[in-house]
């Protein structure tokens, strides 16, 4: 299975966290979650270096989209990264999200 990382605004964590615990009973173990306790970021880890590594190992990277991950800049920038990575990328719709062609 492909190395999966999950990407969310954080009002979003119990909805990722959720969709991170349906991953795993369905088999789907290898992702990277970072409010996960035993997949994500340890305290006092420089978050945006570990999100970038992390980015970097993975094949897939998920978005969860709602409004407030539409917003987010940094949101954005996880989501350009990923392109610019060449990774597949999927959007996974978790909220009705207004999506404008320009933001």
């Amino acid at each position: 299975m492909s190395k999966i990382f999950l990407s969310h605004a954080s009002a979003d964590n119990p909805t990722a966290l959720a969709i991170a615990q349906w991953l795993t009973v369905n088999g789907w173990d290898e992702y990277f979650l970072d409010v996960a306790p035993e997949r994500g970021l340890v305290a006092g880890e420089r978050w945006q270096e570990v999100l970038k590594r992390a980015a970097d190992c993975r094949e897939t990277v998920f978005f969860f989209i709602s409004p407030t991950w539409w917003d987010s800049k940094w949101c954005l920038a996880r989501f350009l990264l990923a392109e610019n990575l060449g990774k597949a990328v999927f959007g996974v719709m978790i909220e009705p999200t207004p999506l404008e062609c320009s933001r």
